[in-house]
């Protein structure tokens, strides 16, 4: 009888540890799936981060590149707005000299 109770109680014993072990198995099968979604979101995340780093160095790029545009341009004014001054002094100039010449011409000449 002793024989058979520790039989019984082995077997029992064994049914426990099986449970406690699908148990086990079972949150490890959780945690693994828990763990691939994990992954996939931080993989998502990953992909995120890339496409605004390469939006990031394609916004930079040209915004760089508009402002080398805009300083040719700001050159290209300043040149520009140089040759028209030295062209309205020389007309000032012109104007001045011809306004000195008329002065000394005789009262009612070219009338």
């Amino acid at each position: 009888q002793n024989f058979e109770d520790q039989i019984a109680f082995s077997r029992e014993h064994i049914r426990t540890l099986e449970q406690k072990l699908r148990a086990a198995i079972e949150k490890i099968e959780k945690l693994e799936a828990g763990d691939v979604a994990l992954a996939r979101q931080l993989a998502g995340q990953q992909d995120r981060v890339r496409k605004v780093e390469q939006s990031t160095r394609s916004r930079m790029s040209q915004m760089s590149s508009n402002l080398a545009q805009q300083g040719e341009l700001a050159d290209t004014l300043q040149h520009d707005l140089t040759e028209k001054s030295q062209e309205v002094s020389a007309a000032l100039t012109e104007l001045s000299q011809k306004r000195v010449s008329a002065e000394r011409l005789p009262p009612g000449f070219g009338l």
